[in-house]
């Protein structure tokens, strides 16, 4: 199979995706009278964004790096998305909810990125028989 000579340009997308997933989901809560549920709804749409960008990789340090990238893009939208909103919620509680939605987003995208970019190598190797 021939490989690839040029460089894929699609991280912007991925990126404002990732992004946009994360905002929409900060103030869907919020308008829905419940933004104390962003940080974990929006946690669980970054593992969800990040999986299919990590199980195109074959190699898991390359996958935890994508699911970091999706992961930290995903936060962002989230933080900025309760910060935005009409219905602001307190400075106080936001510096804390921001730092602790950051931190678990990314923990928990690095390893699914990292998981299924695991289980993706193990299937090439099943598939196709190399290194056995």
């Amino acid at each position: 199979m021939a490989r690839k000579t040029h460089k894929s340009r699609g991280w912007p997308w991925a990126a404002g995706l990732a992004f946009g997933a994360g905002y929409l989901v900060a103030l869907a809560c919020q308008y829905a009278g419940h933004a104390h549920r962003a940080p974990v709804l929006g946690t669980a749409a970054a593992v969800a964004l990040s999986i299919p960008f990590a199980a195109r990789t074959r190699r898991v340090l390359r996958g935890a790096l994508r699911g970091l990238g999706v992961g930290l893009a995903t936060s962002m939208g989230v933080i900025f998305g309760l910060m935005g909103a009409p219905r602001r919620v307190s400075p106080d509680v936001l510096s804390v909810d921001s730092t602790i939605t950051v931190v678990t987003t990314l923990i928990c995208c690095s390893g699914a990125g990292a998981l299924f970019a695991f289980l993706a190598e193990r299937r090439q190797r099943r598939l196709y028989g190399e290194g056995s």
